[in-house]
């Protein structure tokens, strides 16, 4: 069976396995006993904060999992969002999930991140012990080195939570070099904490492949399971496009392809840019939307080299909180991903958000699962390759998806089979579980 016939097989029985999952998890009472340490890099206060640790904390904390938070928080939020802290922090104690937040450091990088990792190992050494812990999850790599050590001076169970292969990222985005040794030096670590762990989680099926593939990184001790990153259904849902932001923004009789997230780096804008003018020559009121916090004169340069009109784009940064009224707008989302080998542990929180928007998504080829899951559902088209008469023939693609008549309903019912939130908290449960059965053992 190749990749992508066991990725079809897989996504569908464990859809099909979520309901039987859930119904034996027995919410409230699953997970009483576990006492967890969640580590992350990533603060609570950003986007990704809110969309991906957050939920995942408080369903695993209403199983009855005591969590014990520590994240590190960027300069900005410290600056002018203390009062935000102090609402989130009071609100998670009422749910009985503790909070400590240390201060993200930038530069110079390589200095700053040594010292982050030695103040992550000495807190989450104190933290554990504090609260007797006996369960250290940890999202990514810098997070998954502290974690390392904690779980080695502490006794405790060690949840390396890989959200892609993240040295692999950086050289890919140029921001390291191939052969340097920062790019060595993490890969080491990768493979010692994919060794070392009692339990890995991979985002994709594809991700899990490489990783059983690699003999020099393979777990010996861990079982490894596939979580891909999951939408909070109840808050992403389709609505009716909003007359009253349309009228505001003056695109009430355009058609709308939206972009979401950060800019540069892993995402491709200028080739968005191509495409997006690809489908101008045949949709000439076509307008793009970019919902990013970045300038917004990084997108109009783009626009700019390609001899576009900056009157087709709109750009507009929007609290997370009303970001499903704004996905609601668009007819179909983009999201052109760097190519490279890195590709395959990826699953990018936008592709679920929009589908369970009703949103069709338009991706390039290798993107972890999504391709197939995209042209197994018909929820979107993919892109093999990112050149002229590719363009042309996604363009008119996905122009005739957004017209027929239940495109919407299965872009949601793809959502919910394959990234409820549900079924993130109750794969992560099944971990947090079977750790905690072997626990004083080499299970």
């Amino acid at each position: 069976m190749n990749i992508e016939e066991r990725t079809i097989d897989t996504l569908a029985r464990d859809a099909a396995d979520v309901p039987r999952r859930e119904e034996a998890a027995e919410p409230g009472a699953s997970l009483r006993g576990v006492r967890a340490l969640y580590l992350s890099y990533d603060g609570l206060l950003e986007p990704l904060g809110q969309s991906q640790i957050l939920p995942y904390v408080r369903g695993l904390a209403r199983c009855g999992a005591v969590i014990r938070l520590l994240t590190f928080e960027k300069p900005e939020a410290w600056r002018s969002g203390r009062d935000a802290m102090a609402a989130l922090r009071r609100g998670l104690e009422a749910e009985g999930i503790g909070w400590t937040a240390l201060r993200y450091h930038r530069s110079p990088t390589v200095p700053a991140t040594a010292y982050d990792l030695l103040r992550g190992v000495l807190v989450g050494v104190w933290v554990a012990l504090r609260c007797s812990v006996h369960l250290v999850h940890a999202r990514s790599e810098v997070a998954g080195i502290m974690a390392w050590v904690v779980s080695r001076l502490t006794g405790a169970r060690f949840l390396f939570d890989m959200r892609g292969f993240w040295a692999d990222e950086r050289v890919e985005a140029g921001l390291w070099p191939a052969e340097g040794w920062l790019y060595r030096a993490a890969k080491r670590w990768e493979g010692r904490l994919l060794r070392d762990a009692q339990a890995v989680v991979t985002l994709t099926e594809a991700a899990r492949c490489e990783v059983e593939r690699d003999a020099a990184a393979r777990p010996r001790r861990a079982k490894v399971a596939v979580i891909p990153t999951c939408t909070d259904l109840d808050r992403f849902q389709p609505a009716p496009k909003s007359t009253r932001l349309l009228q505001a923004l003056r695109l009430e009789e355009q058609w709308l392809l939206l972009y979401s997230g950060a800019l540069g780096t892993w995402y491709l804008l200028e080739e968005m840019a191509r495409f997006f003018q690809a489908i101008r020559r045949r949709q000439p009121n076509a307008h793009f939307l970019a919902l990013t916090s970045q300038d917004s004169r990084v997108v109009q340069t783009a626009w700019a080299r390609c001899g576009m009109d900056e009157t087709t784009i709109t750009v507009r940064t929007v609290p997370f909180a009303k970001m499903p009224e704004w996905l609601s707008l668009a007819d179909a989302s983009v999201l052109f991903r760097r190519p490279g080998a890195s590709l395959a542990g990826v699953c990018p929180t936008k592709i679920g958000e929009s589908l369970a928007c009703g949103v069709p998504v338009v991706i390039n080829a290798g993107i972890g699962d999504c391709d197939v899951m995209v042209r197994a559902r018909r929820v979107g088209v993919v892109m093999p390759q990112l050149l002229g008469e590719a363009y042309d023939a996604a363009a008119v693609d996905v122009i005739a998806l957004s017209r027929e008549p239940d495109v919407r309903a299965r872009c949601r019912a793809a959502a919910e089979a394959l990234f409820g939130l549900e079924r993130g908290v109750a794969g992560y449960a099944a971990v947090y579980r079977r750790l905690e059965a072997g626990r004083g053992t080499d299970a």
